[in-house]
């Protein structure tokens, strides 16, 4: 079941910032809610970096432009209120989530006064695959950092090899919501993926429609002129909304990025968690956090996930219903909730403290 060990900091408390999204999807919202219940909330602060980013830019187009074009000052007023922040807060650590908005400089001022500096990154910090997904100021100051965290083993490897920094490996998690409704409704016996368009994702699943898969198609940055007649596009789902979507459909697909073809994704402890059939690749990540045909079930290739869709659509209800409850039975027994990553990213920053 859930660890519901002490916080590891307790006798040792450190003031702790966080620098990110405050958005309600953003994976800092997560660990926020239950590092408030483990640290004092005098001890806990929050820096919404990124959200000071997006305020300006998204603005107007105007603000776009100056800002593609390196004429906006945006980035030098987030990163002289984050200074005066932390002069007002005095904090031991501060925790950036990818950093995107903070200047190498600033993480040198910051750690001249002694804080030890950690970053988060859900992505990889040596790929880029979009606007969103880095910049030089990642690329710039990845030697800074006293510790690094990632999802993914062989990102946290490379980073000790090549960078010399310490790093921690945090796996993806979930919000466990109770909701047995879907075991006991309709289905939709369609294949579904949730996620934004690219490249890739669109040719794989233009192939799996080709050869007679129907797919409801859930996200953005797909254009439908390029889907196959087999796709139905829908827009993205948030919130309840998003679970709900998760669990109605017989088959839920889920595809890596190009920048984490070995290892797994949100949607891995997402789809399982919230009671959806997953069919996934067959990854090392998966293939250690779930039972393959059990809990969840992974393909090897495009022939072997077309298989593998027909035949989870062509399953009695009552045996795709055992398959989501053990997948999130398994979430719940072997601790893959947030509540559990937040623990683990305690006990990572115990080490860094030596406490």
């Amino acid at each position: 079941m859930e660890n519901e060990s002490i916080c590891p900091l307790k006798k040792n408390q450190v003031k702790l910032l966080i620098v990110g999204s405050n958005s309600d999807y953003a994976i800092e919202k997560h660990y926020l809610k239950h590092l408030a219940n483990n640290i004092a909330l005098s001890d806990l602060d929050f820096f919404p970096a990124q959200q000071m980013f997006l305020d300006y830019y998204n603005q107007s187009l105007l603000h776009k432009v100056i800002y593609r074009l390196g004429l906006s000052k945006v980035l030098n007023t987030i990163n002289r209120k984050l200074k005066a922040h932390i002069a007002a807060f005095s904090p031991d650590v501060v925790l950036v989530f990818k950093g995107m908005e903070i200047y190498p400089k600033t993480l040198q001022h910051i750690k001249k006064q002694g804080i030890k500096l950690v970053n988060y990154n859900a992505d990889n910090p040596f790929v880029f695959t979009g606007r969103g997904s880095g910049n030089r100021n990642i690329t710039n100051s990845i030697g800074i950092y006293d510790a690094f965290i990632s999802y993914d083993k062989g990102i946290c490897k490379a980073m000790e090899r090549n960078h010399k920094v310490k790093s921690y490996c945090i796996p993806f998690g979930y919000e466990p919501f109770r909701n047995e409704v879907a075991f006991h409704s309709d289905e939709i016996l369609r294949v579904c993926f949730i996620g934004n368009g690219d490249s890739r994702r669109l040719e794989f699943l233009n192939q799996l429609a080709t050869k007679g898969l129907k797919i409801d198609l859930y996200g953005a940055y797909w254009k439908l002129s390029n889907l196959h007649d087999n796709i139905k596009l829908f827009s993205s789902k948030f919130g309840i909304d998003f679970i709900e979507c998760i669990q109605k459909y017989r088959v839920q697909l889920n595809l890596m990025r190009i920048h984490n073809p070995d290892s797994h994704n949100m949607r891995t402890f997402e789809i399982a968690g919230y009671g959806g059939l997953q069919l996934a690749p067959e990854t090392e990540d998966h293939s250690v956090f779930f039972q393959s045909n059990g809990e969840i079930f992974l393909f090897i290739s495009i022939e072997d996930c077309i298989e593998k869709a027909n035949s989870l659509l062509q399953l009695k209800k009552s045996q795709a219903d055992e398959f989501r409850k053990n997948a999130q039975l398994a979430c719940e027994t072997k601790g893959y909730s947030y509540k559990n990553r937040t623990l683990q990213l305690l006990e990572s920053l115990k080490e860094v403290f030596n406490v």
